[in-house]
């Protein structure tokens, strides 16, 4: 399921925040600042999450009032689609800009490396763990189908 691509998604590694937070320290930076991965169009983060899995299978786009329909919660908790947020609510969201996190020396690893190494960590941990987030199988198969009506 893949909602609109107007939504945006900032992603950043936990090795680079707690890199980051390590030299800010050490180097007495102070200021606010938004700390966060680069904006990356949402479409362009799940083809890239796509690549890394070697998926290949169909791609079923789906309005934000059509999840809500069904009830898919937005963002984090049980049937849940992590990343999506409803827009008009979230415009702008996940388009925070960082530039003074940057001049602070915040750095940010490639977006396909940090996917390629949680999912190794998520096929480590296994299959049978208990999930907080997300939809379950069952629910994502059910609710493929009736996208595809």
């Amino acid at each position: 399921l893949v909602p609109h691509s107007r939504v945006a998604s900032q992603v950043l590694d936990v090795r680079d925040l707690a890199a980051w937070r390590v030299r800010a320290g050490l180097e007495r930076a102070t200021g606010v600042v938004n700390v966060s991965g680069p904006v990356v169009p949402l479409g362009d983060h799940l083809g890239a999450a796509r690549d890394v899995a070697g998926h290949r299978g169909e791609i079923v786009p789906v309005d934000q009032d059509w999840l809500a329909a069904h009830e898919v919660r937005p963002w984090s908790g049980e049937r849940s689609l992590p990343l999506w947020l409803p827009l008009p609510e979230y415009a702008g969201f996940m388009a925070r800009s960082t530039a003074a996190a940057t001049s602070l020396g915040l750095t940010s690893r490639p977006l396909t490396d940090t996917l390629t190494d949680t999912l190794a960590w998520e096929l480590a941990s296994g299959p049978g763990r208990a999930r907080k987030a997300g939809l379950s199988p069952s629910d994502e198969v059910d609710l493929l189908a009736g996208a595809r009506q």
